[in-house]
Formats: C-alpha cells, structure tokens, sequence
C-alpha cells in the first residue's frame, strides 16, 4: 500500500502529478482514491509551486502540517475522508490565492480558525462530518464569492452578505467508535430565503432543527433541492412552489409536519406540476386529511413519491386519474415513477385502474390501508412490477 512519506514524490507513480512549463516543478497532485496511508509529510510545503493538491478518500492520517501555509500559490486542498485529527491549521490562512478547501469526512476538531477570513478569494468550504465546534463561523459572511459552504452549526445571520452562495450543508456528525451523536439544535432563520436569493440546495438532515420551513424560502428563485429530513420540524408546508421553477427534489421525512390541525396537504398539487421534478418523500410525519381533488400534469420526470406513515385518508386521489387522459395524449408513455408508497394511511375504495398507466413501477405499497377491492385482471401490463404490498388490506403480499 503507497505511503505518504518524504517528500511525497515517490507515490507519484500512482496517481497524476503536473510540472509547470516553464520552470517544470510540481505543480498538482492528483491521488484521489489511491490507497495512500500514513502522514502526510511537513516537506510538502518546500514545494513552493503547488497550486492543487488533491488527496480526497485515501487512508492518510495524523494532523494537517501547518507548512502548508508556506504554499501561497495553492488554490485548492482537499483532504476530504481521510483520518486527518487535531486542529485545522491556522496558517493556512497565508495561502491566500485559495478557492476550495475541503476538509470534510476527517477527525478533526476545535474551531474554525478566525484566520481563515483571510482567504477572501475562496469560494467552497467543506468541513462537515468532523468533531469541530462552534458552528457556522460568522466570518464566513465576510467571503463574497463563497458558493458552497458545508458545515455543522447553526446559521449565521452574516451568511446574508453572501451574494453567490448556491448551497449549505449542515448534518449531523456520527462518531461511530464511541457510537455518540452531534447534532444541531434551533431553527431556522425566518428570511433564510431573502439572506441568500442564490440559494440552489438546502441540506440539513439529521439535526434537531425546530419550529416550521420558513415560508421565505420561496424567495430563493433557484432553489432545486430542500433535505430537511430527520429534524422535528412542525406545521404547515407553506413553501409557494409554483415561483421555484427549477426544483426538483424535496425530502421532508421523519418530522412532525401536519401536527396542527386539517387541509394541510395543499402544497402537493402545484409541487407535483413541475416538469423537473424527481422525488417527493413527505413520509413518517403527521400529514392530515384528503389529497386534493385537481386537474393537472404529474410531472413526468417523478421518480418516486412516498407518504406512508402520515394521517391521509379518503380514496385515492382522482388527480392521478388524469394520467389515463395523457396516455392519450402520448405523456403517460413517458411516465418514470419507479415506486409509489402510500402504506400506513386511511385510504379507502378500490384500486385504480391508472395504476396500469405507470409503465416504469417497480414497487407499489399501499399496505395498512382501509383498500377493500381485488387486484385488476389487467395488472399483467405492469410488466416491471417487482413488489406489490397489499397486506393488512387485503392480506396479500405478491411478488411479480
């Protein structure tokens, strides 16, 4: 297995080293995924003319050499999953041509260094999935061309000045050898969606966020996907998505959404309209009352749309029956919904007949219902279907 040794030039060999023109020094390493173990040595910052170094999922460990802030021509780091521990080094804060640095997937902790607001020219920093503390770093506000910022913590209101920041990732950390948890707390701010208009994905799974979505979200024009799943977010969905005509992913699952009061499904009719849409999983909350009765196109794009586990009743819904109608019209043929899971409701009545119109299903659960009919004769033109739970319904479980 190749060693990250001496002056790391004899792993070379392995992955894809770049000498400058002129003055033929090294100027990148590229060993993504090599098998590399052991430390990564102090020399390295000798090498005066690197301006990319690339590690990312190989096996390197102990801490990050703070000679790496001699390399004032480096624009990108990444060290992302890997075993690096200890603290992030504050000298580099010296490389200031830097742009991305990732850091994310490691064992590192304490704080961000404050000295890092230096690097006014980057523009993506992650360092999720660590040990480190003391959350989002306000400073982060200060980088006015940041784009992507991946981090633990909660969100700072400086985040704001942020003009071209597309994305935020912010999950909890799992320390998997002591089997403890990190989590966030809080929620989020009200106007999220004005502080950041860019905005394009919103990821904060497996926190403890609180309180409702912020409606200010539909303000974020180019929103495309929200994963806000395993929180205890409550309430409504009020997100206007018919002003978010890029979205395209929305995961919402184990909540406690719908806890107050009926009719609060009605964000699913314009949300299913998209024509980019590909997933919907509003499942494990507390979802009330009858999906909308409305005339629409189902996006034909969906790949999968879950809702099991809520409080929905009623029959199924009859703007489902319009895809009969589109078949017509040569849209229901493109039609990918690939699973459809609406176990653990009220659902009453028979089986529809447009099930037959979803040429691409694959797994149909619609068990744990109130359904009381027998399967069509016709279901033999679901040709893909693999599963189809029906129990505690009709106390069938068939495998086609």
């Amino acid at each position: 297995m190749p060693q990250v040794h001496g002056m790391l030039l004899r792993i070379s060999a392995t992955g894809k080293v770049s000498y400058g023109s002129k003055h033929k020094r090294v100027t990148m390493f590229y060993l993504h995924s090599k098998g590399l173990v052991g430390n990564l040595s102090p020399y390295i910052g000798n090498m005066s003319f690197l301006r990319q170094i690339q590690l990312q999922k190989n096996t390197i460990q102990g801490e990050i050499p703070s000679e790496l802030g001699r390399l004032f021509r480096l624009q990108i780091l990444d060290l992302r999953n890997n075993s690096f521990e200890d603290k992030i080094p504050s000298n580099l804060s010296k490389c200031l041509n830097m742009i991305d640095l990732g850091l994310a997937y490691n064992g590192l902790a304490g704080n961000l260094p404050a000295e890092l607001v230096a690097l006014s020219r980057l523009k993506m920093i992650l360092v999720h999935n660590n040990y480190l503390s003391g959350g989002i770093a306000p400073f982060l506000g200060n980088f006015s061309l940041l784009d992507v910022i991946s981090a633990g913590g909660n969100i700072p209101y400086s985040l704001g000045q942020l003009k071209y920041l597309s994305a935020i990732v912010s999950q909890s950390i799992y320390n998997l050898s002591s089997i403890t948890t990190y989590v966030i707390y809080g929620s989020l701010p009200s106007n999220i969606g004005l502080l950041l208009p860019q905005l394009q994905m919103l990821q904060m799974s497996s926190n403890n966020f609180s309180g409702s979505i912020p409606v200010s979200l539909s303000n974020a024009s180019k929103l495309q996907q929200i994963y806000l799943d395993d929180n205890i977010f409550n309430g409504k969905v009020n997100i206007d998505f018919e002003v978010l005509q890029h979205f395209v992913w929305l995961s919402l699952w184990a909540n406690n959404l719908g806890n107050k009061g009926d009719s609060l499904l009605n964000f699913i009719p314009s949300l299913l309209n998209y024509s980019n849409l590909k997933m919907v999983d509003i499942s494990y909350n507390q979802f009330k009352g009858v999906l909308s009765d409305f005339v629409g196109n189902l996006s034909s794009s969906i790949e999968q749309l879950s809702m099991q586990f809520n409080q929905i009743s009623g029959s199924l819904p009859l703007w489902l029956l319009v895809l009969v109608n589109l078949q017509h019209l040569n849209i229901a043929h493109n039609l990918s919904i690939e699973q459809l899971s609406m176990q653990f409701n009220q659902i009453s009545g028979s089986l529809p007949l447009w099930l037959l119109v979803l040429v691409n299903l694959q797994h149909l659960n619609i068990a744990h219902n109130l359904i009381t009919s027998t399967i069509p004769i016709e279901s033999g033109k679901l040709t893909r279907l693999q599963r189809l739970r029906l129990e505690n319904c009709m106390d069938q479980f068939l495998h086609l």
